[in-house]
């Protein structure tokens, strides 16, 4: 079942450590086609017909190509920021947020479970849980503040992404095409969208930056 050379380094997609998982390729009905060698032509009544005109016959076809993860879920809402740009069209040429829950254009919008930060490399409900509490807080201190209004300065969106950036260059992640940098998306560009340094210093740095809202603008009630 080892490729003669590795098609990605390890690590860089999510591995199958699921009980079993090799046991049933090794079935005697199983059999693994490399698509990357003989892609998919197309569809049939009895299966799939692939390049070089063999039909592959199946009695069910179960289709699991993938995901626009981080962002799709976000981008197919019809998001508008304050000046009515589509959050789609302004990701269109790159993904940009503060801190992963703040977007600039749009105040006094947060979000969790997102891009930019260690959302694929964590426990789902634990990085829910690290950025619900984090905006809990930040709008309670606001409240206490008389603050009306809350943004991210476009600039620290920016530096937030270049930090992302320079983490991402030590890592491999960047050398494997996958969902984890949209490279499953055709059209989607493919760039780090993930926050690398773990969980426990990724919140510790969000909250951080509360003190004097570094990186946001704030208006008080007049």
């Amino acid at each position: 079942m080892a490729p003669e050379s590795a098609p990605f380094y390890f690590g860089t997609k999510r591995s199958p450590l699921e009980q079993d998982y090799y046991e049933v390729l090794n079935q005697p009905n199983v059999h693994l086609h490399d698509l990357s060698k003989v892609p998919l032509k197309s569809f049939a009544e009895k299966g799939l017909v692939m390049a070089d005109d063999r039909l592959l016959e199946f009695d069910a076809i179960v289709l699991a190509t993938g995901f626009d993860s981080y962002t799709g879920s976000l981008t197919q809402m019809g998001i508008k920021s304050k000046d009515g740009v589509d959050l789609r069209d302004l990701w269109k040429d790159g993904l940009n947020t503060y801190l992963g829950i703040t977007i600039s254009g749009f105040p006094n919008a947060f979000m969790a479970y997102t891009p930019q930060a260690p959302t694929a490399l964590s426990n789902g409900p634990t990085i829910i849980e690290a950025q619900v509490e984090t905006i809990v807080a930040m709008v309670a201190k606001l409240e206490s503040e008389g603050a009306r209004k809350i943004e991210a300065k476009r600039q620290a969106e920016q530096e937030w992404k270049a930090m992302l950036d320079a983490m991402s260059q030590m890592t491999l992640i960047r050398l494997t095409d996958s969902w984890w940098n949209g490279a499953n998306i055709p059209g989607k560009k493919s760039e780090n969208m993930v926050y690398v340094a773990g969980i426990n210093t990724y919140e510790k740095q969000i909250r951080e930056k509360m003190n004097g809202w570094q990186g946001f603008d704030v208006v008080t009630a007049a």
